[in-house]
């Protein structure tokens, strides 16, 4: 494993403990600094994931379009790439949230 997909790894899990700790900035500021990671090297799976966390950190700072936005977009790529865990993740949160779920994957 590369050093910089290594990088994406820590700063996507910092940005997941900042979430746990209510501290939706900090989770904020890390879920980009790894998603700037994760499509500088392609790291789809990682990409999602960040989307989800970008998504409730957004929620926390009480900017529910923006996080309904971001979890809905999440949701719809973990279901391009059959990633079901975050597929399934990103719909609880938008159902708890009272956000709606259907969505339209275009492949081109």
């Amino acid at each position: 494993m590369g050093i910089r997909r290594l990088e994406a790894d820590v700063l996507s899990e910092l940005s997941r403990l900042a979430l746990d700790l209510n501290d939706g900035g900090t989770a904020r500021s890390c879920a980009l600094q790894a998603m700037r990671l994760a499509n500088l090297l392609g790291m789809g799976l990682k990409q999602t994931h960040t989307l989800v966390t970008l998504g409730l950190a957004a929620l926390r700072e009480q900017r529910r379009e923006l996080g309904l936005g971001y979890l809905r977009h999440a949701r719809a790529l973990a279901a391009h790439q059959e990633y079901w865990l975050r597929a399934r993740e990103a719909e609880q949160h938008l159902l708890l949230e009272g956000g709606p779920i259907h969505f339209e994957w275009s492949s081109g």
